[in-house]
This record gives C-alpha cells, sequence and structure tokens, in this order.
C-alpha cells in the first residue's frame, strides 16, 4: 500500500521520536 514506501526523512525522524524512550528503556536494561 501507499503506507509502505521508503521511509521519508519526516518519517524516519518522527519513528526516531517513538523509539527513543524505548532505546532509553533497552539501555539502562543492558547494563
Amino acid at each position: 500500500s501507499d503506507g509502505e514506501q521508503s521511509l521519508t526523512p519526516r518519517g524516519f525522524s518522527q519513528l526516531m521520536k517513538a523509539i527513543e524512550p524505548v532505546a532509553r528503556a533497552i539501555g539502562r536494561g543492558v547494563r
């Protein structure tokens, strides 16, 4: 579908914002 096109810079930045808290939690879990 149209929503599954290659990731745009805008979409990527939104994705990073969404992942950031999860990545922090994982980082703490590893250490």
